[in-house]
């Protein structure tokens, strides 16, 4: 069964990221994704790596979504919420 694909810690990073007032040099988050990130954990040989750049004004991300072994993707989001919780969506990819 797929399951979305959630990142939490990179979500929360890039969110403070492109906030008002944080305006620098781009920076640039990866997050690696696997099942076991999943809230609730997912037995999955699935993986991947997602890389994004915010702009140095913050008001644009570029991202690159890697994955493999995985089939019939039908959504990729991010969730803002603590490592472990599962927070509302907050970006659809």
């Amino acid at each position: 069964m797929v399951r979305t694909v959630a990142w939490v810690v990179a979500a929360a990073a890039l969110a403070w990221a492109v906030g008002p007032g944080h305006a620098q040099a781009p920076a640039v988050f990866v997050a690696h994704l696997w099942g076991r990130e999943q809230v609730i954990t997912v037995a999955s040989r699935a993986f991947g790596v997602a890389t994004f750049e915010v702009a140095e004004d913050g008001a644009s991300i570029r991202y690159r979504l890697e994955v493999s072994r995985i089939v019939d993707v039908q959504m990729a989001h991010i969730h803002v919420a603590a490592p472990g919780q599962n927070g509302p969506v907050v970006v659809w990819l």
